[in-house]
């Protein structure tokens, strides 16, 4: 969890003891501690590192051989070795391998070393974002702006949250629980949970000691669940800063220094982006003494050759309302330095962040901290299986008559509707309907809040009537609140026009979506009249890409609209041209990783019928991006595993399928009904196509087992596997008839000889 991980290969001694001791000390100055057992483990460890630096501690053993495998792993830190040769091994591999730092002959200077490399790497790491002002609107978002902005938002939730009793042992018990072996870190946190007081937190943050590391971590790696556990403390010190801010605002211009070690990719990046504001993922620790500055950078100079020592000067002007800076030199524990801390705030230089960030802010204001927390998970960032686990946790720690009791039900319900699970979504969306019915007045938005969701699942489970009924009770309350336009009204006129066109009901369809334009076009493309259709359609498109983000799910859906009318007036080059034309847009905005690039390709690989191309372009990238949409990665896995059984590839479709299971099992409940009939698709492949009945009898057997499960009666799935086995018992019996008759022949054969 720390920024750093060391992983030693090998022992220092054949004495057990010894060796015992010496992995004890390593994991005291970083818990996370890893000691391979030969250089293979070693090699996949570093490959699967993401967001950690690692030095790596050879005891003995064939050195050159080791590190030649991963030397310039982009993850790799630094190299410690630890030989009885010391002179000899030194000479010959420092000028071979940059990153080695020292040969020891003695196992406690080593790790002497160690623990000053990592205190010195803990001074300078932190992740810096780059977001360009002269870019106009928020779809123009580079990936770092866009992280950028979803960080501050994230920030600001964290930061309205009222700290409690609760929040700050949760925090504790993090940070025991990832130094349960370290006695001096435990030593601390048992202090910090007698004595701390928020008066306090300036001084605690300076010590650098648990607090500083997972907290600078969480920061730096953007990992919410992290920042999460440390909202007690990220409050206490985010309101010390501002308070003490008000000193340093009497002051004039103030100049600082930052000494900060880059690899020279980021280093290149920064040089290129001159005229940009630079922000920082952290609370930001500078000095106002230069000299300062260069001793933190320098203490890491001499490591590796892909990285470049920055002094960084920063000039400030506290006056600025988007200026947190303190002067902690009065606070710190670290004495001398001059140190300027600066807190977490929004650049509002950069006017379009900060025009998004308020308009969030202010959409968000009708839910608490808590509840908007979990929102910003599912609805800004995506994080929909981090939403579903942190609403269920809040279901279980806050108490039944807790006033946020209904909005909870309500989000987790959001999130099953998010995820298809349209069951729980619609029992969790009664749920909160009944507590708001109880505790809230008849005509109350929220009210009609529940009542416009619960008739969205009615209508996805094709109950249409039901869902025209609530959608018309939530209009009712929407008409008594709202005189004239509305957001939440004009949704649910919107639903309601799309019902009557459910029931083919046009004309009526019409006058209601007449009243909220996005589906107009689609009238018209009922009635045939394309023309018309494709102006409401581009209307439509054009209006969402000046106001949503780039990788809104919105975009792509009505961009597949236009494409749809160029098709039916049988224009299909003008439709192929404009899904590339979005997706070179599209490259330019989001990271090459982002899953609305992988679903763009296979939009034109739907297109052009050419999937095995653009699917398995796209199956590249959802494998690497970060968060993961594993929604749509079992979609492109299940389309590529149609198209390998359609070219006889039967492996690799039986691949594909157990790839889907396996991504099924991070998406759904165990008790899914997507369970067994994946097993049941896995089985046909072994029957139908492979003739392999065991493995067949298996997979259907898995998956009649679970059907048992989910529905507890009489169902078509159930009927339909049952079958399936039947046919496979049947190809067994018919097998082992054979083999025996094969058998008599054998025999035969054997006595005419």
């Amino acid at each position: 969890m720390e920024d750093v991980r060391v992983i030693s290969l090998g022992t220092v001694s054949d004495d057990a003891t010894k060796c015992i001791q010496t992995n004890k000390h390593l994991l005291e100055i970083n818990p996370a501690a890893l000691n391979c057992v030969d250089y293979i483990q070693c090699i996949n460890f570093m490959n699967s590192v993401r967001d950690e630096k690692v030095i790596f501690i050879i005891w003995n053993g064939c050195i050159t051989d080791i590190l030649s495998k991963f030397h310039d792993c982009s993850s790799l830190f630094a190299v410690f070795l630890y030989s009885k040769k010391r002179s000899y091994v030194h000479d010959k591999l420092r000028s071979q391998y940059s990153k080695i730092v020292d040969v020891f002959d003695d196992e406690n200077a080593l790790i002497g070393s160690v623990r000053n490399i990592i205190q010195s790497m803990a001074r300078i790491a932190i992740a810096v974002s780059l977001f360009d002002q002269k870019q106009k609107s928020i779809r123009d978002l580079t990936k770092n702006s866009a992280s950028f902005i979803w960080y501050q938002l994230l920030i600001n939730v964290l930061k309205d949250m009222i700290p409690d009793a609760q929040s700050k042992n949760n925090m504790l018990a993090v940070c025991e629980d990832f130094y349960a072996s370290n006695k001096e870190e435990l030593l601390k946190i048992a202090e910090f949970r007698k004595s701390y007081t928020p008066d306090k937190a300036i001084w605690w943050y300076s010590d650098e000691c648990f607090l500083y590391k997972l907290l600078n971590r969480g920061l730096r790696t953007e990992d919410i669940d992290l920042l999460y556990s440390f909202r007690f403390f990220i409050i206490d010190l985010s309101t010390a800063l501002e308070n003490e801010c008000q000193k340093l605002k009497q002051n004039g211009w103030v100049t600082v220094y930052r000494g900060q070690r880059l690899s020279n990719t980021d280093f290149e990046e920064l040089h290129a982006s001159i005229g940009i504001i630079i922000t920082f993922n952290g609370f930001l620790s500078t000095s106002r003494d230069i000299n300062v500055a260069l001793r933190f950078a320098h203490k890491c100079a001499a490591i590796g050759n892909d990285f470049k020592i920055c002094l960084i000067e920063i000039c400030v002007n506290p006056s600025l309302d988007s200026v947190v800076a303190a002067d902690i030199e009065q606070f710190s524990k670290m004495k001398g330095e001059k140190e300027v801390l600066f807190g977490l705030a929004t650049d509002e230089g950069a006017e379009r962040t900060h025009d998004y960030i308020q308009a969030q802010k202010e959409m968000m204001k009708e839910y608490s901290p808590l509840i908007g927390f979990g929102r910003l998970l599912w609805n800004e960032l995506g994080q929909i299986d981090r939403a579903e686990k942190y609403f269920k946790n809040l279901l279980q720690s806050v108490p039944p008559d807790h006033p946020d009791i209904a909005d909870i039900y309500n989000s987790i319900g959001c999130v099953y509707a998010k995820k298809g699970v349209l069951d729980q979504a619609l029992k969790n969306y009664n749920e909160a309907y009944e507590i708001r019915k109880r505790k809230l007045q008849e005509t109350d938005p929220k009210i009609a809040g529940s009542l416009h969701n619960i008739a969205v699942i009615y209508r996805a489970q094709s109950e249409i009537d039901r869902a025209l009924d609530y959608f018309l009770q939530a209009l009712t309350i929407h008409e008594k609140n709202y005189d004239g336009d509305h957001e939440d009204k004009g949704y649910t006129i919107e639903s309601i026009g799309l019902v009557y066109k459910s029931k083919c009901k046009f004309d009526t369809a019409l006058i209601w979506l007449s009243r909220a334009l996005g589906n107009i076009g689609s009238i018209y493309e009922e009635k045939n009249e394309l023309d018309r259709a494709l102006d409401y359609y581009y209307c439509q498109l054009e209006m969402e890409e000046k106001c949503l983000p780039p990788d809104h799910s919105r975009l792509l859906k009505h961009l597949d609209w236009i494409t749809r009318i160029y098709c039916k007036k049988h224009d299909k080059e003008k439709a192929l041209t404009l899904y590339q034309e979005k997706l070179t847009i599209q490259r330019t905005i989001l990271n090459d990783n982002h899953p609305n690039i992988a679903l763009r390709l296979m939009k034109i690989g739907d297109f052009l019928k050419r999937h095995e191309e653009y699917y398995g372009k796209a199956l590249k990238i959802l494998e690497k991006c970060s968060p993961p949409d594993l929604l749509l990665k079992i979609n492109c896995l299940d389309t590529l595993s149609t198209v390998a059984l359609s070219q006889n590839d039967f492996q690799l479709a039986l691949t594909h399928q157990q790839d889907i299971l396996e991504t099924c099992s991070r998406v759904y409940e165990p008790n899914h009904p997507n369970f067994p009939f994946r097993l049941q698709k896995i089985g046909d492949i072994y029957f139908e196509k492979l003739h392999n009945y065991q493995q067949a009898l298996y997979y259907y057997s898995e998956a009649l087992s679970m059907y048992q499960i989910i529905y507890h009666s009489r169902r078509k799935e159930l009927f339909d596997i049952q079958n399936k086995i039947r046919k496979v018992q049947q190809s067994l019996a018919g097998d082992n008839m054979l083999t025996k008759q094969d058998d008599n022949h054998d025999d035969e054969f054997s006595l005419f000889d």
